[in-house]
């Protein structure tokens, strides 16, 4: 015993050590936030300044522009100045002269003097980032994203909760692309909720409030399906089914019906975007999940017979679609859906056997066809030969526990038990360990039982009586009082 009290107060020491690095690691990392954050708000300082100076460039520059009625240049301070030489104007205007911060601002001003001013919540998902990669500036001014080293969860679900940091976004903004949602394997009914029900009501309360004209909310193709029942062909009538199947499903559609109902609301167009399975550049989801199962071997099996169809949709489509959905609201009402896919369906086993040849893994192969209900059948004779092996197996367990508790068989019972569970308590405690420990529990509970037999059965049938006048008590009061 002195032995083993030795060992459970060095386990103990260990766990306070690792436990007092865990806090040592955590306060460092809230530093490294703190001074990323920091370096954030700086890099942001040092972009206005880059676009303050730029400003005053290209004001200057259109000041070289103007000339009086005689032809003559006139200066920035309104007067007649010298003529400009074209190469000092070619070295003004290079844009190699000028800083990245400063390029990339007068790259703005110049897509703002015809673009519409945007706003958009997300967590830097994979269709936000593809808005800085396509062709679509035209259309788009305002786009800031960044990624925060933090949880990206706890970061979404303050944003979208804060009316206030909410409204700072989109003040002057025309149009807002609502994009912002948890990912759809984290399996939490509140966490969905808070983020796609109440964090688009706050997203519409701020449009209402900064004279917003335009939202487009990012939903899913997954609020029509039920998990079961296969859908061919569909189009935007396709109602929602009467059971979702899952909690990001139904939250989203919840959300679809607060952006449709919004629709007209202080002139506020809305409409929703459905697209189907997202890949491409920067997908986080949908091909590292298939990388990492084939690396742990799983991606040998097909569910069926492989023949099922599937839409898949390239991020650039979907960024593309979105701009497409404001122009349309530019110009229609809104309170409309829109599927958004590649217009290709292909079947689904195909296209993951494809993506896994291209990155050199194993191609799925082996299907796993569905099982006819025949061979769940049990006949009668075979239950009753079940039920016979199982009620011997039952009564020759206890006759074992009754052996181990009676006589001098408590003292094997006694070394069993205590060696069951200082192995359990000394190793890790995995899956075995517990089941060693249950079964000591087992037998304690047991010969707890057989010494005080008759007392438990006294005190179950006392707990019995009770219950049962309690119950005949309580239906004889509701009678009377009928």
């Amino acid at each position: 015993m002195e032995a083993l009290s030795e060992e459970l107060t060095k386990i103990a020491a260990a766990l306070i050590e690792i436990n007092g690095q865990l806090k040592l690691e955590e306060i460092r990392g809230a530093r490294r936030e703190e001074l990323e954050e920091n370096k954030m708000q700086l890099d942001e300082v040092v972009d206005d300044v880059h676009a303050f100076s730029s400003d005053q460039q290209v004001a200057n520059e259109e000041a070289d522009h103007q000339v009086d009625d005689g032809g003559h240049p006139l200066s920035s301070a309104g007067g007649r100045g010298l003529p400009v030489k074209s190469s000092d104007r070619q070295l003004c205007n290079h844009p190699s002269r000028l800083s990245p911060g400063a390029r990339s601002a007068a790259r703005r001003r110049r897509m703002c003097r015809c673009s519409t001013v945007a706003a958009m919540t997300s967590c830097c998902g994979v269709v936000t980032r593809q808005f800085l990669h396509v062709p679509l500036h035209h259309r788009l001014q305002r786009c800031k994203i960044r990624r925060r080293r933090r949880s990206m969860v706890a970061a979404l679900y303050s944003y979208v909760h804060c009316i206030f940091s909410l409204s700072a976004a989109f003040e002057g903004a025309e149009v807002v692309f609502h994009m912002a949602a948890p990912d759809s394997s984290i399996n939490s009914f509140q966490l969905h909720y808070s983020v796609n029900v109440e964090g688009t009501k706050n997203v519409i309360d701020a449009c209402i409030r900064c004279k917003v004209k335009r939202l487009i909310y990012t939903s899913s193709p997954s609020v029509v399906f039920d998990g079961v029942h296969g859908i061919f062909n569909a189009d935007e009538s396709i109602p929602y089914p009467d059971k979702f199947n899952d909690s990001y499903s139904e939250t989203k559609a919840d959300a679809e019906k607060l952006v449709m109902r919004a629709n007209g609301r202080e002139g506020l167009l809305t409409c929703c975007i459905r697209p189907s399975s997202i890949f491409g550049p920067g997908d986080k989801l949908l091909v590292p999940s298939l990388v990492a199962a084939a690396k742990a071997g799983k991606s040998k099996y097909i569910i069926g017979d492989g023949n099922n169809y599937y839409d898949f949709t390239y991020v650039e489509n979907v960024a593309y679609g979105h701009v497409c959905a404001e122009k349309t609201l530019s110009s229609e009402d809104g309170a409309k859906t829109y599927f958004i896919t590649n217009m290709e369906p292909i079947k689904f086993w195909e296209f993951m056997s494809l993506i896994l040849e291209g990155l050199g893994y194993e191609r799925f192969g082996h299907k796993i066809e569905k099982l006819e209900a025949s061979n769940f059948q049990i006949t009668e004779v075979k239950a009753h030969h079940m039920a016979h092996s199982i009620s011997s197996s039952w009564n020759s367990l206890v006759g074992v526990l009754r052996s181990l508790c009676r006589g001098n068989d408590w003292t094997l019972f006694s070394k069993v038990a205590f060696f069951l569970l200082v192995v359990s308590i000394l190793s890790s405690m995995s899956s075995q360990n517990a089941f060693k420990i249950g079964i000591a529990l087992i037998f304690l509970g047991f010969k707890a039982y057989e010494k005080w037999e008759d007392t438990i059965d006294s005190l179950v049938g006392d707990a019995c009586s009770i219950i049962l006048h309690f119950g005949s008590t309580k239906k004889s009061s509701s009678q009377k009082q009928m």
